[in-house]
């Protein structure tokens, strides 16, 4: 049996089985991983799912993201961060939709528009996306990242 804390060192256990049940958190399903303390913070959750990402633990993630879903639905930041995972989890269709409920809620989220935007390139909509990249480089024109990404789209576009 490996021990998360044992990850590429030689460890001689001197104990019995028995003494491997007494631990301090629960274990996720997925790679014994201590499943994480959930929080109602949303920075938090997404980076706990981060984490949970990083590691392979699919158990994990998905605590987090039903977490995040269970979060107020009128709070953009709980949508902005709940599109992201899913955006991460190549869920696109998923956090299109988040992040358009997240949009009318506050029409003017420059993150939120900015990830938007790049879902629906992933999707292959492009005039759907250059129109969200417009709208969020109206709010921050500096943002080259997005430039670049808008000319992509108008490019493709002919």
């Amino acid at each position: 049996m490996q021990l998360p804390w044992a990850r590429g060192r030689s460890v001689a256990l001197g104990f019995g089985a028995s003494a491997l049940l007494v631990l301090c958190r629960p274990l996720s399903a997925a790679g014994n991983v201590p499943v994480p303390e959930m929080t109602d913070d949303v920075g938090r959750l997404a980076e706990q799912g981060e984490r949970c990402r990083a590691a392979g633990d699919a158990a994990g993630l998905a605590a987090v993201e039903k977490k995040l879903a269970d979060i107020k639905t009128d709070r953009p930041a709980a949508l902005l961060a709940l599109g992201r995972l899913l955006n991460s989890d190549e869920e696109f269709a998923e956090a299109a939709q988040v992040l358009e409920q997240a949009l009318a809620l506050k029409p003017d989220c420059f993150e939120a528009e900015k990830e938007l935007g790049s879902i629906y390139e992933d999707l292959g909509n492009d005039a759907k996306a250059a129109l969200i990249m417009e709208k969020a480089l109206q709010q921050q024109p500096q943002e080259y990242g997005l430039t670049v990404a808008l000319a992509k789209c108008y490019a493709r576009m002919g």
